[in-house]
């Protein structure tokens, strides 16, 4: 065998290296059997790392901050990754901020979940794609991480008793156990988020107000705030106040 065929041949390997390499990448990642989120199939998610139990599903409205690394699906070049930036990226869901694949996969996970989320070209970016990076017509490919969900003021008129009730719970579940192990900054930022979904709460048709005193001086003390709030809300709530005030003590 001569040079040149000795060096065809060992190109024609690497070609089968490669080839078996973006087999084994697009088997890893693309997840063809993985549960379909749209009818049609356009939209799949496979869980990589499941969430911590308790935790929820972001609603629409929600600003959520994620962090993601985003691939052609044919070659399994990256075009682009948060991580990379080591940046979160954050935006409103289910408002068309970001592709229509990433408001139905995201809305699909709890926080702490790590996916994998494959979007055909109509949930991503379409026919015209987005030159240079992301071609016409392009199968797209992202690893995603859920780091945190809200839901702002303004928003919270819009999601049903039950569901504010039921993040304000997590919330307070989790800033307890986060200040169990130290991390008091972390904590309090949960518990103040609990504080405002759970005073957000109305009482329940029919429910007695209690007395909290003369005018808005009332709000200024637990009491008068938990006279304004759900029943199923006081003792949660209660319980956020004592731990906010036991973090600012320890922390000052």
């Amino acid at each position: 065998m001569d040079a040149k065929e000795k060096q065809g041949e060992k190109r024609d390997e690497m070609a089968e290296t490669e080839t078996a390499t973006m087999d084994e990448y697009q088997k890893m990642l693309a997840k063809p059997n993985a549960p379909p989120l749209t009818s049609d199939g356009g939209v799949k998610k496979e869980v990589v790392r499941a969430a911590p139990e308790g935790s929820k599903c972001p609603p629409d409205g929600a600003l959520v901050q994620v962090h993601y690394e985003g691939r052609l699906f044919e070659t399994g070049a990256m075009f682009d990754s948060s991580r990379a930036r080591n940046q979160p990226f954050e935006f409103k869901l289910g408002v068309g901020q970001v592709v229509d694949g990433w408001d139905i996969g995201v809305k699909a996970m709890r926080k702490g979940e790590l996916a994998q989320l494959y979007c055909r070209s109509d949930y991503g970016y379409g026919w015209e794609g987005k030159p240079p990076r992301i071609p016409q017509d392009a199968e797209l490919l992202f690893e995603i991480e859920l780091l945190s969900w809200r839901v702002s003021e303004c928003e919270l008129c819009d999601i049903s008793v039950e569901m504010r009730l039921a993040e304000g719970l997590a919330q307070r579940a989790e800033g307890t156990a986060l200040l169990k192990e130290g991390s008091h900054e972390v904590a309090a930022e949960l518990f103040q988020t609990a504080i405002r979904q759970l005073t957000a709460l109305p009482r329940a048709e029919g429910e007695a107000r209690r007395s909290g005193g003369a005018g808005g001086s009332a709000l200024a003390t637990p009491e008068g705030l938990l006279s304004r709030v759900h029943a199923e809300a006081r003792v949660p709530l209660l319980s956020c106040l004592l731990n906010a005030s036991q973090v600012r003590v320890t922390t000052v």
